[in-house]
Parts: structure tokens; C-alpha cells; sequence
């Protein structure tokens, strides 16, 4: 498929809460709608017939800040919606108005602004699906009464947020061109997310391991969120007989298994740690807010519910999380390779 392709359920009305079963399927919603939205960035970002934000504290979780009131976007596509000393990631995380920072963040190529260009119009793709399909968010007998309100708040956060684009801006072919212009253009980011999609273990072992080495290594040097929240575990994984094992510190853990699981999240928080926004304004959270009454003011928030629903019953897994997490972001900041590869 060309471009974006996320699909998302939009109504579940009819149905009552007091089922434990129906309460798991609910959950699972909000981790579908997550593995949606990942699938169709990297759809969007390549089609087949091919800084500094506030960090959120691992453990601290409560200390981020609730999600904005909503208000229309106001401000003009000529005006950048952040002051320019503010980093790209911090600016993607703060803007109320994403046709106004899609052109911002276009003229900031060495910023990677063209990969924020392109992951801001695929949040507002997989917003626009939902709220297009609903223009206004019925309540349903299915999710608690108290949580309507935290529900509405995020509906109407992303209709004001995407409001100011069209369905030209979707249409068939223009991932494709922004990523070819920002290649043009020497967006390092776009760079490496292209390496990232070329990646064949099978066909190419050695391509393939250089390959995540320069994602890495890319890592090492920029910080950058998109880079260690969407394609770290991605040069973390290395593929031995048919199967994807991850390495940190000299210990292994497939990716399978239940601490692979707990890795893969792992690399989410660490990306929280070094400037990605994970407030309550982040896709996921919001996403999973409206589509199964799970509201959190914050992605860790979150990624502890998905691990509880996964098995972790005290807490350990998510405890497991932000360890491998804290051990991730030490590893970055050494630009230690050798920390995500088998032990020599």
C-alpha cells in the first residue's frame, strides 16, 4: 500500500462493562490502536512498490502535565507555532496546530524536520479517520460514565489539532514525496529511516548488521526521539535462525518472550527519557483515551496498563521496564554500541 493505511475500530456502543472478558477486549483495543498507528507510519513513510522536551521520569509518572484544554488552532501556517530555539521534538509535542508546524518543521531539514513533517500528518491521518467517522464522540455504555469526559477532552484535543488540513494533504504519494525531498535536503533522520526500511537480514546478513549499526550510531549522536522510540529496538534486534534476539549489557532476550516484550516497551520510555513527547497529548495516549476509556496523563502510564494486561500482576514487568529503560538511555549517552550487540 501506498501511504498511510492505520485502521482503527471507531464505535463499540451497545455493550456493557461488567464483563471481565468484555474488559480485556476493550484493553486490547487500546494496544491495537498503538500497533495500528506504528504500522501505518511505516506504510506512510515507505510505500511498497517500495531538542529538548521536558523528559518524563520513569518512575515519576504522575508529574506530567494534563492535556491541554482544547482550543481551535488559530495560528497561521506562516508562523511557526514554537519559538525556534525550542527543539523539533519539543515543538511536535507542544503545537495545537499541525498544518502550522508541518510547514515549520519543513524548512528545518538539518533538524529532521521532515520526519516530524511526516509523523505529524500521520497522527493527524489516524485522528482524522476516527473523528471523520464520528464527528462527535457519542457516549457509550460500554466504558465507565467518569471516564466521558477525559474521552471528549482528547477527541476534541486532535479535531483542533488537525483541523487546518485537508484530505489533499493524505493523498496517495505525498509520504513518498516528503521523503524524497528530505532526502534531497539531508534531513538526517529521514536518512536513517530510509536505511531502517532497506534492512534484510535474510538476504544480506553483513548489509543488514551495518545497516543497524548507522541506526545506532545516529542515535548516538542526535537523541533523537523518532530514531530511539520507533527504529532503536529496530537496530537493537539482531535475526539468528529465523528468530529476533535483543541484547543489552551483555544479556540477551528474545523478542518473543516476555522480557522481549518488556524491551520492546523499554525503548519506548527510553525515548520519554531523551526528549520524546510522552505527555498526554502523545498519539498512543490519546488514542487509546478514546478508543477504551484508558486515559492517562502519560505514555508510562500507559505502557504499565499494556503490560498488566500482558500478565504483569505486581508490577514487576513494568519495574523490569524502566530498568532496561534507565539502561538504555546510560548506553546512549556512552555511545556504546557493544551494550545492544552479543557479547564478543
Amino acid at each position: 500500500m501506498d501511504d498511510f493505511s492505520a485502521e482503527m475500530p471507531v464505535s463499540h456502543s451497545g455493550k456493557t462493562p461488567a464483563s471481565p472478558k468484555l474488559d480485556m477486549r476493550v484493553k486490547q483495543i487500546a494496544i491495537f490502536v498503538a500497533v495500528a498507528a506504528i504500522g501505518g507510519m511505516l506504510a506512510y513513510l515507505y510505500p511498497t512498490d517500495g531538542q529538548e522536551r521536558h523528559p518524563v521520569k520513569l518512575i515519576s509518572t504522575g508529574s506530567t502535565p494534563p492535556l491541554p484544554e482544547a482550543h481551535p488552532a488559530t495560528q497561521p501556517v506562516s508562523s511557526p507555532a514554537q519559538p525556534a530555539e525550542d527543539g523539533m521534538a519539543q515543538m511536535f509535542a507542544k503545537t495545537r496546530n499541525m498544518r502550522a508546524f508541518v510547514e515549520y518543521a519543513k524548512q528545518h531539514p538539518e533538524k529532521g524536520g521532515y520526519a516530524y513533517a511526516m509523523k505529524g500528518l500521520q497522527k493527524c491521518y489516524n485522528a482524522k479517520q476516527l473523528t471523520d467517522a464520528l464527528p462527535n464522540l457519542p457516549f457509550d455504555q460500554i466504558f465507565p460514565s467518569e471516564a466521558y469526559a477525559a474521552r471528549q477532552k482528547a477527541f476534541t484535543y486532535l479535531q483542533n489539532l488537525c483541523q487546518g488540513l485537508s484530505k489533499s494533504d493524505f493523498d496517495r504519494g505525498v509520504g513518498r514525496s516528503l521523503r524524497e525531498e528530505g532526502l534531497k535536503k539531508n534531513d538526517p533522520v529521514v536518512k536513517i529511516m530510509t536505511i531502517a526500511s532497506g534492512i534484510s537480514s535474510r538476504n544480506d546478513p553483513e548489509g543488514a548488521l551495518r545497516a543497524k549499526n548507522q541506526i545506532l550510531q545516529a542515535i548516538f549522536t542526535s537523541y533523537d526521539p523518532i530514531l530511539i522510540g520507533d527504529y532503536g529496538i529496530r537496530g537493537n534486534a539482531i535475526e539468528n535462525d529465523m528468530k529476533s534476539i535483543l541484547f543489552l549489557n551483555g544479556k540477551s532476550y528474545l523478542f518473543a518472550s516476555e522480557d522481549g516484550q518488556i524491551m520492546f516497551r523499554a525503548w519506548r520510555l527510553a525515548a520519554c527519557e531523551l526528549g520524546g513527547d510522552c505527555s498526554a497529548t502523545n498519539e498512543y495516549v490519546v488514542m487509546a483515551c478514546i478508543m477504551a476509556a484508558h486515559c492517562h496523563q502519560n505514555l508510562a502510564d500507559l505502557i504499565k496498563d499494556e503490560l498488566e494486561d500482558l500478565g504483569d500482576k505486581d508490577g514487576q514487568w513494568f519495574q523490569r521496564a524502566v530498568m532496561y529503560a534507565r539502561q538504555i538511555v546510560d548506553a546512549i549517552r556512552r555511545g556504546d554500541l557493544q551494550a545492544f550487540r552479543p557479547p564478543a
